[in-house]
C-alpha cells in the first residue's frame, strides 16, 4: 500500500464536529468516533475536480497481510485511482488501525465504538459538500463494508468483487482473532457461531448481509472457483430473490447485479484493467449497473468464462431434487442409502 505519511492531518473529535467542516481539503481526517476508535479518511485530491455527473469513489479496504511488520491506518485506492487520473476517498478499518493482532476487520468497529454508522454520516457529508454521488468500492471485506455503506442508502453506488455477505461464514482463523477483540471470552467451543451471532445482535452490529435490506444499486463480480461462491454469494442471492439471467448473472428487479465468470482463480482479486474499467464506468451517473456489466463484456472482461462450467442455479428444481436418492453397495457387500438433505 502507498506510504500517506506526508498527508496533512486535521482532527475532528467528533462525527458531528465533522459534519460541521466548512472546508474538505486533501489530507488525512480523522475523526474520533464513540468509545476508543477513530476513523481515518484519507482525501487525496480536489474532489470538486470531478466532473458534474460523476461520481466520488470511495475505497475500504480488505485484509492486511504480514500484519505485525505494518502500522495503520490503511488505504486502499491509490494506485487505480492514480491510473485513472481521479481524486478519491478512502476510509481505514478503524478496528484494524487501533488494534495490531488483527489485519481483518469489515469495519464494524465494535459494541461500544460501533463505525458503519459514523462512516454512513462522513460519506454524505462528503457528497453533500461537493455535491457529488458516491461509487463505495471494495473486495472481500472492503466489499463486506461497501454493501453495508449501499444497503444504508439508496442514493450510494457499490462496486464489489469476491465479498464477505456473512462475517461468521469467513475462515475461522481470521474470525476468531477479531471476535476476541470485540467481545473478548471463549472462542473455540463448539457452538461458537452462535454465541457469536446472539453478541453481535446484543451489540446492534451488523455481520450478514442475507438479513438486511440490500443494497438497491450494485454491481457485485464472483471468480466461480471461489469458496465464497457457496458460503457467501449463493445465500445472498437467495435471500434477496435475486433472479437468474443466464450466463452467471443476478439482478435483484432494480439496479442490483451480481455476475459470476471466470475473472481470476479462486479469492484473487479481478485483474487491475477490469476494476479500472468497472470503476471508470460506474462513476458515471448515466450508467446502471446493466450498461456497465455489458460494457465490461465488450472489452473482452468476461472472454475467458465458458459458460457451460459455471456454478448452475437450481432453485427451480429443489422440489425434485429433494426426493433424489442415492443406492451404492461396497465390495465387503454393505448397503448405502443417501439422500439429499439441506445445508446449514
Amino acid at each position: 500500500m502507498p506510504n500517506y505519511a506526508d498527508e496533512p492531518v486535521y482532527e475532528y473529535g467528533s462525527v458531528d464536529d465533522f459534519e460541521q467542516a466548512l472546508s474538505l481539503p486533501g489530507g488525512i481526517h480523522k475523526i474520533c468516533l464513540a468509545g476508543e476508535l477513530s476513523l481515518d479518511v484519507l482525501i487525496s485530491g480536489n474532489l470538486s475536480l470531478i466532473a458534474q455527473g460523476y461520481k466520488i469513489p470511495v475505497f475500504f479496504t480488505g485484509a492486511v497481510t504480514s500484519r505485525e511488520l505494518k502500522t495503520g491506518p490503511f488505504f486502499s485506492g491509490g494506485g487505480i485511482s492514480r491510473a485513472l487520473g481521479t481524486p478519491f476517498v478512502s476510509i481505514a478499518d478503524p478496528l484494524i488501525s487501533r488494534h495490531d493482532s488483527i489485519g481483518i476487520g469489515w469495519y464494524t468497529g465494535t459494541p461500544a465504538s460501533p463505525a458503519m454508522g459514523g462512516i454512513a454520516r462522513v460519506v454524505k457529508k462528503i457528497s453533500w459538500f461537493f455535491e457529488r454521488n458516491v461509487l463505495a468500492i471494495g473486495g472481500s471485506a472492503g466489499g463486506f463494508a461497501s454493501l453495508s455503506l449501499a444497503a444504508d442508502d439508496s442514493g450510494i453506488s457499490a462496486l464489489v468483487w469476491n465479498p464477505q455477505t456473512n462475517i461468521l461464514n469467513y475462515v475461522p482463523d481470521f474470525v476468531i482473532p477479531y471476535l476476541d477483540v470485540l467481545f473478548e471470552g471463549e472462542w473455540s467451543a463448539e457452538h461458537w457461531k452462535e454465541t457469536a451471532t446472539q453478541k453481535f445482535e446484543s451489540a446492534g452490529l451488523i455481520f450478514d448481509l442475507t438479513v438486511v435490506p440490500p443494497a438497491k444499486n450494485f454491481l457485485y463480480l464472483q471468480n466461480h472457483t471461489d469458496w465464497h461462491v457457496i458460503k457467501h454469494c449463493a445465500p445472498f442471492i437467495e435471500s434477496h430473490q435475486m433472479n437468474a439471467e443466464g450466463d452467471g448473472r443476478y439482478t435483484n428487479g432494480a439496479n442490483g447485479t451480481i455476475q459470476i465468470a471466470n475473472f481470476e482463480k479462486g479469492h484473487t482479486p479481478p485483474k487491475k484493467q477490469l476494476i479500472q474499467d468497472a470503476i471508470s464506468l460506474l462513476c458515471s451517473d448515466r450508467n446502471s449497473t446493466e450498461d456497465a456489466l455489458h460494457a465490461l463484456g465488450t472489452m473482452g472482461h468476461l472472454a475467458d468464462t465458458d459458460f457451460k462450467f459455471l456454478p448452475e442455479d437450481l432453485r427451480c428444481d429443489s422440489e425434485l431434487l429433494k426426493e433424489l436418492r442415492l443406492h451404492f453397495g461396497t465390495q465387503d457387500g454393505k448397503i448405502f442409502n443417501c439422500q439429499l438433505a439441506h445445508a446449514d
